[in-house]
């Protein structure tokens, strides 16, 4: 039986502090209105839940998934998931938050995941026991 292991991740600093950056405004939206508007009123409550969701759904919907010969990120508003076979695989490089992997994968970019200090001990862990062309 193949060991998965799984984690939350967060993707490139590009796209992390894009994404923080809007979700932060909406929080700041939710604010301003409720100060505008003096009385607790549903107009700023919806907005600060609309906020609250957005965090959740950036927070749990970025997944990274290894077994022996694949890592599969599921994002939240794609539609498929990116996989990533051992074979394609020319180098994962070890950053000081995360992964940077590069593939001989024509369609995609190397791909950067920000893990915490433990995923990403455990995947680092796994990619050797697996021989993944791992540098530190």
């Amino acid at each position: 039986m193949q060991k998965t292991t799984t984690a939350f991740y967060q993707p490139n600093y590009a796209y992390f502090v894009t994404i923080w950056s809007w979700i932060g405004f909406v929080y700041t939206l939710a604010l301003i209105v409720q100060l505008e508007l003096i009385n607790l009123n549903w107009q700023s409550w919806g907005i600060g839940l609309i906020a609250v969701w957005l965090t959740l759904w950036v927070i749990f919907g970025h997944r990274v998934s290894m077994t022996a010969d694949v890592i599969t990120l599921k994002r939240p508003v794609f539609k498929y998931n990116r996989t990533i076979n051992r074979e394609t695989t020319t180098t994962i490089i070890v950053q000081k938050h995360g992964l940077l992997i590069k593939t001989n994968e024509l369609d995609y970019q190397p791909e950067q995941i920000l893990l915490s200090r433990k995923a990403k001990q455990a995947f680092i862990k796994q990619l050797k026991q697996n021989g993944w062309p791992i540098e530190e």
